[in-house]
C-alpha cells in the first residue's frame, strides 16, 4: 500500500494554520461553474433589487444612480477572483481570472434580464424601468431595454474584471 498520500495528508493536518489553507486548496479543484453561477446570480439579484428600489422611489431616470449598480457587480467580481486566485498556480491567474469574470458577468446579466421581467410582471406599473429616457410601456420596449442592460452588464463586468485583475496581480514583473 502506498503510504505517501497518507503521509502528505498528515503533514497538511500538522502544518501551521498559516500554511493549511494553501496546502488544502491545492489538492482540490475549484468549482468554476458552480461558484461562477452562484456569484453571478447573487450579483444579478442585488442589481435587480437596487433597480427596483430606484424604480419605486422615482429615481428611475437618474443615470448616475443607475451606474451605482455596477459597484455591486464589482464587489462580487473581486470576491470571486480573490477566491479563485487561491486555487491557481502562479502565472495562471490573469487568463483564468478573465474567464471567471466573463462567466460571472454573463450569469449576472441573465439574472438581471430575468429579474427585471419578473419584477415588471409582478409589480406592473408600480416599478418603472427606463433606459435613455425610454420608459418600457410595451413588451418590445421592455425587451430592448433589458437587452441593452444585459449588454451593459457584460461590458462593465469585463472592464471591472480587468481593473480587479490589475489590482490583484503579482507585483513581480512577467518574464
Amino acid at each position: 500500500m502506498d503510504t505517501s498520500y497518507l503521509e502528505k495528508s498528515i503533514e497538511v493536518v500538522k502544518s501551521s494554520p498559516r500554511q493549511r489553507p494553501k496546502n488544502r486548496l491545492r489538492t482540490r479543484r475549484f468549482p468554476f461553474y458552480a461558484f461562477g453561477t452562484f456569484a453571478g446570480v447573487v450579483g444579478g439579484l442585488v442589481m435587480v433589487f437596487y433597480l427596483a428600489f430606484l424604480g419605486l422611489t422615482g429615481y428611475h431616470d437618474a443615470i448616475h444612480f443607475k451606474f451605482f449598480k455596477y459597484l455591486f457587480l464589482f464587489g462580487v467580481l473581486v470576491y470571486g477572483l480573490y477566491r479563485y486566485r487561491l486555487y491557481l498556480r502562479k502565472g495562471a491567474f490573469f487568463k483564468n481570472g478573465i474567464l471567471l469574470g466573463m462567466y460571472i458577468s454573463f450569469v449576472a446579466g441573465l439574472t438581471l434580464f430575468v429579474g427585471n421581467f419578473l419584477t415588471q410582471a409582478l409589480a406592473g406599473d408600480t416599478i418603472v424601468f427606463s433606459k435613455f429616457n425610454t420608459i418600457a410601456t410595451t413588451l418590445p420596449e421592455f425587451i430592448v431595454i433589458n437587452a441593452v442592460i444585459f449588454f451593459e452588464v457584460i461590458v462593465f463586468g469585463m472592464i471591472s474584471t480587468f481593473i480587479a485583475l490589475q489590482l490583484m496581480k503579482d507585483k513581480a514583473r512577467a518574464k
